[in-house]
């Protein structure tokens, strides 16, 4: 082929030294670049320092800078193609899995979630604050004994085990106002009370002696509560004397227990009404031996004879009421009340003259009615009176003799009808009758 034109190295005149090779290897060879339109070519000279036309390997002249590569964004050509190339270069595979792989969107809470959300936040907070305040601000700073003063403090705050600085909010009560009872026997109830923020107060309540129980050669003191408050060799003075009770595993500060329910029963029942009328002290014995027959000794001077275990607290309750309201305090005698609770009366037997002739018989109540009251007429000692007063045996006030059929008179010589003389009372029948 004949040549017309002479071809020419652009590049002749420069040496190359091969960077790549190391052996006697061929390097390897480039590939020739695509055309590129002119505003991509302007775009590479741009980035790369060299023209389009240029080749990979050559080198800038001697004494020519390096150009170095831009750092800059990409042109704006550029980013609109990126930008309108959906695929991006990634495999329609890929893009599949990344889509199966792609979490779904969140829906929004709904308006129930969302309050639901705010109002679990306040109470959390609320709880840390209180939990806080708890730990931090309420500490014991002052512990107060007050009430009946019966031991000393000392002695009572070393049976709680509470001490200055103490949790206030945390502290336990119930186990240690048992502990106080239990363990002192004077102690009859024992209160703990908090005073926020810093404050402790213990209130004792002293019991009382109110009975002492005579069982197996020893005897008992109790409180009106029945606890037992301390052993004696023999009965204290002033306190009424129980007796006809065996108790079981009798020990100080332990509650009264008797071998028979029946008894205990009947103790604590007549124990809780003197306590009610605080009237434990004004009776000298009680008498349990005979649950038929009970008896009680009221300042020796009045006998209350109950009877069964019947309406027993009636029959208490209701000879208390008498003895405090209707007899005088020089009154002696027996008061029947084995029958009280059923027929809401009460027999008195005087067993001297000045009551005999100041009490009559008193007109009975309507018994269904339960009221507790008692009427009583006195007759003067000339007897002028309407109703006449008798004896148990059966005569008159001023101790004149009269037959149970027959006509009386008084002083002044009056004579009554014969429906008078025919309630005139038997000498076998109590001279006063109180109703209620």
């Amino acid at each position: 082929m004949k040549r017309t034109r002479k071809q020419t190295d652009p590049w002749e005149g420069y040496e190359f030294i091969d960077i790549n090779s190391r052996s006697g290897e061929e390097p390897p060879r480039l590939r020739p670049m695509p055309r590129q339109t002119s505003s991509r070519r302007r775009e590479t000279t741009r980035r790369t320092g060299r023209s389009a036309g240029s080749r990979p390997g050559s080198r800038p002249s001697r004494g020519e800078p390096i150009a170095q590569p831009s750092r800059e964004p990409p042109g704006r050509g550029e980013r609109v193609r990126r930008r309108s190339d959906p695929r991006g270069g990634i495999p329609p595979s890929e893009r599949r899995r990344q889509a199966r792989e792609r979490p779904a969107p969140k829906k929004p809470l709904s308006k129930g979630a969302r309050l639901f959300l705010l109002v679990f936040t306040l109470v959390c907070m609320v709880a840390i604050t209180a939990f806080l305040c708890v730990f931090l601000l309420f500490k014991v700073r002052t512990i107060e004994v007050t009430g009946d003063v019966v031991y000393e403090q000392s002695a009572i705050l070393e049976v709680c085990g509470y001490e200055v600085g103490d949790n206030l909010a945390l502290l336990t009560t119930d186990d240690k106002e048992q502990a106080l009872e239990e363990l002192l026997p004077y102690v009859e109830d024992a209160e703990i009370l908090r005073h926020f923020p810093s404050g402790l107060e213990i209130h004792i309540t002293a019991a009382q002696k109110t009975a002492c129980i005579s069982s197996g050669g020893q005897w008992f003191a109790v409180s009106g509560k029945g606890k037992i408050l301390e052993v004696l060799s023999e009965p204290a003075e002033g306190i009424m004397q129980v007796t006809g009770v065996t108790l079981t595993d009798a020990k100080v500060g332990g509650q009264v227990q008797a071998q028979d329910e029946d008894y205990q029963e009947a103790l604590e029942t007549i124990l809780t009404v003197l306590n009610e009328w605080n009237a434990a002290g004004d009776f000298v014995s009680l008498d349990v031996t005979d649950l038929y027959n009970i008896t009680m000794n009221y300042q020796n001077r009045i006998l209350f004879e109950l009877g069964s275990t019947a309406g027993l607290d009636y029959k208490v309750d209701y000879g208390i009421r008498l003895v405090y309201e209707e007899l005088d305090s020089n009154d002696t005698g027996t008061l029947d009340l084995s029958l009280a609770n059923e027929v809401r009366r009460a027999y008195f037997t005087a067993t001297n003259s000045s009551l005999e002739s100041t009490f009559s018989a008193s007109s009975s109540s309507d018994g269904d009615s339960g009221d507790d009251t008692s009427d009583s007429d006195t007759s003067s000692d000339d007897g002028s009176g309407d109703d006449s007063a008798n004896t148990e045996d059966g005569g008159s006030a001023d101790g004149t003799d009269q037959d149970a059929g027959g006509d009386t008179s008084d002083d002044t010589g009056e004579e009554t009808s014969e429906d008078t003389v025919s309630q005139d009372r038997g000498g076998d029948i109590p001279d006063t009758i109180f109703t209620g």
